[in-house]
């Protein structure tokens, strides 16, 4: 009696998909089934690329500053059009603070770029992951607070200030910072930041140390 000798079992081939393909389809299932789920990713990865670390994804015209490690006022343009966006979708308030390093032009090119470095350490240390950061200009670093009203993004930056104050840089290291929040100053991503650039100008004029918090309201 011959027995039959089992050979090993075949194996089937896996069918490896690109990697964009596969996530758009997976993206269209939970979108047929789960509605809700499906909006929630959509506006999970809005706010994953808000965040410092997906500024990649925003504009790669952005240049990221050697001396802060941030990136630069293009991208801030950028991330505030789609901030601005989903604030509007989820109906949350969102918050723009600029931050001006006072006497910054009264400063050696040294201390220009030391006092640069420690505001940028600060505010990454103090604020959220989801908070958006750049430096804006030569002196100027700016932050978006997500869900954040005009109450919070004053104690936002209070806190900044205060932080400054525990650095052994603390007595050359100080900051004035414009504030403006959607929707109670503006509507729109230009006119958001128009109003803190606004806010930022009357708390230089007034500081050093000063917070100023945009006076314009939308009706």
């Amino acid at each position: 009696m011959r027995v039959p000798v089992s050979g090993p079992t075949p194996i089937r081939p896996i069918r490896v998909l690109r990697p964009g393909v596969q996530r758009g389809t997976l993206a269209t299932q939970c979108a047929i089934s789960t509605p809700k789920v499906g909006t929630r990713i959509a506006e999970s990865e809005d706010e994953a690329a808000m965040s410092t670390g997906g500024h990649s994804q925003l504009g790669a015209e952005s240049i990221t500053d050697p001396v802060s490690g941030l990136p630069d006022g293009r991208f801030f343009e950028l991330a505030a059009d789609r901030k601005v966006a989903l604030a509007r979708r989820t109906l949350k308030p969102i918050a723009v603070a600029y931050f001006a390093i006072d006497d910054y032009s009264g400063f050696a090119p040294y201390l220009r770029d030391h006092a640069v470095r420690v505001l940028s350490r600060v505010l990454q240390n103090t604020l959220r992951d989801s908070d958006t950061l750049c430096l804006l200009r030569e002196g100027v670093l700016a932050a978006m607070l997500d869900d954040t009203s005009e109450t919070g993004a004053v104690w936002a930056a209070d806190r900044i200030r205060r932080a400054l104050l525990e650095t052994p840089a603390r007595d050359v290291v100080t900051i004035s910072a414009g504030l403006a929040c959607y929707p109670s100053h503006a509507l729109g991503p230009a006119e958001l930041l128009a109003e803190a650039e606004k806010a930022l100008a009357t708390a230089i004029q007034l500081g050093p140390g000063r917070i100023e918090i945009a006076t314009a309201e939308q009706n």
